[in-house]
């Protein structure tokens, strides 16, 4: 288990003085990427293997948006942020990772993230046995674990003809070390197929850009790799109440999917000069 005080020198805010989704995103995977290098850098990242996400779950609590969460002092220059992360379970090519934002002030949870990850090949992009070395590493700090958690496959998901389609040019500055897009970048396309589908009145329960709802939990699953060159369609739709998923394929094909869930509120309120475009 490793706690992390890092410093974030810039982080995109969202106009209600929130964290765009996006954002939350790559600050787990900055979070993450100091764990990785630390721990098991010079054991799963090797000139010929790296890991992928196949996975990730995100959980952010009522405290994420309460008025005594106090973001003017969460971020900026100098100032410490607390991040807990730990491997939860390990399997033949893949391991979970929980990554949790503590706040440092009150111990409160903030949001947390699990991510199962995948040992593979950088030759053939196929999964690879995890070596034993690391395995042994860390057996017994599996066992102290009190909550084991595992994260499985999503079962598949079927696109309907009635759904709101949002087109995306990959750019160069949308992919990772892995030369494909980053798991981010998903996050991002999604929110904005979201708002884009609000905003037109594709969807009867969201009206707004997407994220001046309070988000609940994110369930993504990676089924491919997009990257610069495809033809990106995101596919948008109301799954339940308060919930929508998104299905994102390139070619065709899909290679991501993540179902959105919102906690019942009304949307949050920005300055009046922004209403008409937010």
């Amino acid at each position: 288990m490793l706690n992390t005080l890092g410093t974030f020198k810039k982080i995109h805010y969202y106009v209600s003085g929130k964290l765009y989704l996006w954002s939350l995103a790559k600050m787990f995977e900055a979070s993450r990427v100091i764990a990785l290098w630390t721990l098991l850098g010079l054991i799963v990242r090797t000139p010929d293997s790296s890991i992928f996400i196949a996975n990730a779950v995100y959980e952010i609590t009522p405290y994420f948006y309460e008025k005594q969460f106090n973001y003017n002092n969460s971020f900026g220059k100098n100032i410490p942020i607390k991040i807990v992360i730990y491997i939860s379970a390990i399997g033949k090519t893949s391991y979970t990772n929980v990554t949790e934002w503590i706040d440092l002030d009150t111990g409160k949870l903030v949001a947390r993230m699990f991510t199962k990850f995948v040992h593979v090949s950088t030759a053939t992009r196929k999964p690879k046995p995890i070596p034993d070395v690391f395995k042994n590493s860390i057996e017994h700090h599996l066992k102290s674990l009190k909550d084991v958690v595992q994260l499985e496959r999503g079962k598949p998901i079927s696109v309907s003809e009635n759904v709101f389609i949002f087109k995306i040019k990959p750019l160069h500055s949308d992919c990772d070390s892995n030369n494909h897009i980053n798991q981010a970048i998903y996050v991002r396309w999604c929110s904005d197929a979201g708002s884009a589908a609000a905003l037109n009145g594709s969807l009867k329960q969201y009206t707004k850009h997407i994220e001046r709802y309070r988000v609940k939990s994110m369930d993504a699953h990676h089924l491919g790799e997009a990257v610069v060159g495809d033809i990106v369609d995101v596919c948008v739709w109301e799954s339940g109440r308060t919930e929508l998923t998104f299905v994102v394929r390139a070619g065709g094909i899909t290679v991501y999917t993540l179902v959105m869930g919102f906690y019942e509120d009304e949307p949050c309120a920005v300055e009046p000069h922004l209403e008409s475009k937010l």
